[in-house]
C-alpha cells in the first residue's frame, strides 16, 4: 500500500470494451474495472457480470438535485423529489405514486392559489328497472331498493367510500322520460340515495344519469 502513489486501470476506447465477450476477445471478470477513455459516456466502468458493465458515476454527471434515468430492467429504486424543481420532461410512473406527505383518499390536486377546479371522481348511467350501470366511471355499485328508489355505493378505490360528501357538488338529471330526480347523501359512508318520480310526482322507476365533482 502506498500513500503517494493510485491504481491507473487499463484504458480502453468504447467499441473495444463493447467487444469483450464477442468473436474471439474473453468475456470481462466479473469486478474488471476499466476506464473509457471516448464515447458520448467517457468515464470508469465496471462489470458487473460477463455480459452487463455498469458506468461509475461522477459529480459532474450525477448532480444530487436531479433524477438520473434507470437502466435496470427491475428499475425497483424509490426517488424523491423536494425544492421548488420543475420536471423539464415527461414524467413516467410505471407503479404506484404517492403525492404529498398527508395525501388522504379523495384528494384533488389544486393550483397554489387555492382556486379549486371542478374535476368528475365519479359518474355513471343508470338503468330505471334493474339499476344496470350503463358505462361510467366504474368506480361505483348500484341497486335498486323498491319503486324509484336507488343507491350509489361507492368502491375503497374511488376515494370516496367512507368519506363525507359535502365537499362534493353532486348533478342527477332523469334521461329518456319528463320526471323528477331527488337525492340524499350520506356525510359519512360515501352513499348516495335516489329517488325518481314521474311528472306527477308519483314514485316510479326512471333512467338517470350523475356525475359528482369534487370542488
Amino acid at each position: 500500500m502506498s500513500s503517494s502513489k493510485g491504481l491507473l486501470p487499463p484504458r480502453l476506447t468504447q467499441a473495444a470494451r463493447l467487444a469483450m465477450g464477442t468473436g474471439n476477445v474473453p468475456a470481462p471478470a466479473s469486478g474488471l474495472l476499466v476506464y473509457q477513455t471516448d464515447g458520448t459516456s467517457p468515464g470508469y466502468y465496471y462489470a458487473s457480470s460477463a455480459t452487463t458493465w455498469v458506468r461509475l458515476a461522477d459529480t459532474s454527471t450525477a448532480d444530487s438535485r436531479y433524477i438520473q434515468n434507470q437502466t435496470s430492467a427491475t428499475q425497483t429504486g424509490g426517488f424523491k423529489m423536494s425544492g421548488a424543481g420543475t420536471v423539464g420532461g415527461a414524467l413516467a410512473i410505471g407503479g404506484a405514486a404517492t403525492v404529498g406527505s398527508n395525501t388522504t383518499p379523495g384528494q384533488v390536486l389544486t393550483p397554489v392559489t387555492s382556486i379549486h377546479n371542478m374535476l368528475a371522481v365519479a359518474y355513471g348511467q343508470i338503468g330505471a328497472s334493474s339499476a344496470t350501470a350503463f358505462g361510467g366511471s366504474g368506480n361505483y355499485t348500484t341497486a335498486r331498493t323498491g319503486t324509484g328508489t336507488y343507491t350509489i355505493t361507492f368502491s375503497a378505490a374511488s376515494g370516496l367510500s367512507g368519506v363525507s360528501l359535502d365537499n362534493y357538488a353532486i348533478v342527477m338529471s332523469p334521461y329518456n322520460t319528463p320526471s323528477f330526480i331527488t337525492w340524499t347523501a350520506f356525510t359519512t359512508n360515501g352513499i348516495i340515495n335516489v329517488s325518481t318520480s314521474n311528472t306527477s310526482g308519483a314514485a316510479a322507476n326512471l333512467n338517470f344519469n350523475f356525475v359528482v365533482f369534487q370542488q
